[in-house]
């Protein structure tokens, strides 16, 4: 179904599809100078070795620089494979059913907002790669619970679109690394504002997946501020087996 500008008449606020491509998109001239310098540091020990044996330097050229832009497009090639699933990937309707019968006083439509959020997290996961990713939404979070409990549909679909298993991590069970949770919830704000085109030390408007819960009115929903210092938390990425912790993650605001 075609999902349109939401509004709600109780907050005020106004919730847009998200895009589920970058609006930002990486400068070419910085992806290859970052390989190159990554050649230069990777490719010394082989550079002196080459230098002793007399080699040309065309063949010293080959030798450091081919292989690093073959695993680079490689692992572009991958990530899009990865994302281009992601982006197309059609839940299955028990998910959404069972998303409604918690919060029965959602339309269809706005359940919808909610899938399209799930999808926006995975792919947000996606882009984080190993770090730690928080859900910013109670709503969404329900939804990843009823989706991972579908098991032989959700391995299928971590295997083909992220290549890992994503577990879910309880939010208590971060409470003793409460650095690891903040940079969790810091990586998921970044991520979705620089995905939406928000400034993140200063934004407008909040990133969907931390304005649905108020936007929907969902009664156990997390808040969110404009005014915060998410972006700030980030530094202390958190690794970990899941890469990424839910269920209450992002509770405060």
């Amino acid at each position: 179904m075609e999902i349109h500008e939401y509004s709600s008449a109780g907050t005020g606020i106004l919730l847009s599809p998200p895009p589920l491509d970058k609006l930002k998109n990486e400068s070419v001239g910085r992806t290859i100078l970052g390989l190159l310098i990554l050649g230069g540091i990777a490719g010394w020990p082989l550079y002196i070795f080459i230098a002793r044996q007399e080699m040309t330097g065309l063949l010293l050229l080959a030798l450091i620089f081919v292989p690093i832009f073959l695993l680079e497009w490689s692992a572009a090639q991958r990530k899009k494979r990865q994302h281009g699933f992601l982006k197309g990937y059609q839940f299955p309707s028990l998910v959404k059913d069972r998303v409604g019968k918690h919060y029965p006083d959602l339309t269809d439509e706005q359940l919808s907002l909610v899938m399209l959020g799930l999808r926006q997290y995975f792919i947000l996961c996606n882009a984080a790669g190993p770090a730690m990713v928080s859900m910013p939404s109670q709503a969404v979070d329900a939804a990843w619970h009823e989706f991972i409990l579908l098991t032989r549909a959700y391995e299928e679909f971590c295997k083909n679109g992220m290549g890992r298993f994503l577990h879910h991590t309880p939010a208590e069970a971060l409470a003793p690394s409460a650095g690891t949770l903040k940079a969790g919830k810091g990586k998921a704000w970044l991520l979705a504002c620089e995905w939406e085109g928000i400034d993140e030390k200063t934004p407008l408007r909040l990133p969907f997946l931390f304005a649905i819960d108020t936007a929907l009115e969902i009664p156990d929903g997390f808040k969110h501020a404009l005014d915060n210092n998410y972006a700030d938390t980030a530094s202390g990425e958190g690794g970990g087996e899941s890469g990424c912790g839910g269920c209450g993650g992002c509770g405060g605001g």
